[in-house]
């Protein structure tokens, strides 16, 4: 049940955990969670080698963009505590710039209309079922971030990587 969580937004990751109980409980599940992500915050790791990725295509002339269902808050703390990323913050839509959260489309055409590019230009890298629905549900490509254990929903037809880097390589860049 847990991977089913991994990229939707908080009410609806509750939902499913919580089910009929969800009217109830739901939001002090949702207030508790947040607690707990921003008490863990300071264990955040950026992924090995995707600054460096980032930068590389940046240089090549892609434009990075960050799409997220964390809200404001969340994202400027996390900010704080890997400044590396700030210089691709200015391509961010998180929570609170869409209306319906992963796996809707609408997520990704945000960040889309944001950094002026059509979906068919866009290659979205993610990590998550959901990621990979509004994708798919956006028309544009996906590339699947797996550095673990794989989920299995995902077609194994789709372009799979396990390190960032390792983008270069499929878009024909490494130098």
């Amino acid at each position: 049940m847990l991977i089913d969580q991994k990229g939707i937004p908080g009410k609806d990751a509750a939902r499913m955990m919580l089910g009929d109980r969800f009217g109830a409980d739901g939001d002090d599940f949702v207030r508790i969670r947040r607690e707990y992500e921003t008490d863990n915050l300071k264990n955040i790791e950026v992924f090995e080698g995707f600054t460096e990725t980032a930068s590389e295509l940046e240089n090549k002339g892609f434009k990075i963009g960050i799409c997220t269902s964390a809200n404001p808050e969340f994202f400027s703390k996390m900010l704080e505590i890997a400044p590396q990323l700030n210089k691709f913050s200015r391509h961010v839509v998180m929570k609170g710039d869409y209306v319906r959260g992963k796996p809707d489309a609408e997520p990704l055409l945000t960040t889309f209309r944001k950094m002026e590019i059509t979906n068919s230009e866009a290659i979205y890298v993610g990590d998550a079922f959901a990621d990979f629905e509004a994708a798919k549900n956006a028309e544009s490509k996906f590339v699947y971030f797996c550095n673990g254990e794989r989920d299995n929903r995902i077609p194994s037809g789709i372009c799979r990587i396990e390190k960032h880097s390792q983008l270069l390589n499929l878009l024909n860049l490494n130098l």
